[in-house]
């Protein structure tokens, strides 16, 4: 069920729709968040940015491009 979503990304511009912004969440449990060392629609960098919001997330870099976790290949 995973793949019909995956469709949404497709023909996204490849430049930010918006610019980015502070997020001030509290309370949140432990979050990982995975990007793909080479994904041209959710760069690393922004990855890096959100970990960097999130006082209870971790950043995990991957070899690959967009939505690793569809193909249930996540190489770090």
């Amino acid at each position: 069920m995973a793949w019909p979503p995956a469709n949404l990304c497709t023909g996204l511009p490849h430049e930010a729709s918006f610019p980015p912004h502070p997020v001030h969440p509290r309370g949140l449990p432990p979050i990982l968040v995975a990007a793909g060392l080479y994904d041209d629609a959710a760069p690393p960098a922004s990855a890096r940015r959100i970990t960097a919001q999130l006082d209870s997330a971790r950043y995990l870099a991957a070899q690959g491009g967009h939505a690793l976790y569809l193909a249930g290949d996540l190489r770090i």
